[in-house]
């Protein structure tokens, strides 16, 4: 879970459980799902409703109801980038034991 301000949103997709790569918002409730795994489900299905527990969201969900979420998209480039750096200073730190 990620807090900015009075926001606190998952950076897991509610359908997939995976980190979400693409993330897209709903319009109606301010949710956000992963864009690939939102249009495979609402894609044949028009009865989808946010999956978000308590959402007070009572629409299907729609493509038109969907939004590139840009912020969320670079706070999880940093997240991924830093993930990394952590990684590499691990694996450093590691070999210099050796």
């Amino acid at each position: 879970m990620e807090a900015t301000g009075a926001e606190v949103f998952s950076l897991y997709d509610p359908w997939s459980k995976a980190l979400i790569k693409n993330p897209v918002r709903n319009k109606i409730c301010g949710h956000v799902y992963d864009r690939d795994s939102v249009m495979l489900i609402i894609k044949d299905n028009i009865g989808i409703r946010c999956p978000v527990l308590g959402c007070a969201n009572r629409s299907y969900i729609q493509p038109v109801h969907l939004v590139k979420d840009h912020d969320l998209q670079q706070k999880l480039q940093q997240r991924m980038s830093n993930a990394i750096e952590d990684e590499s200073s691990s694996e450093d730190e590691e070999q210099a034991d050796h």
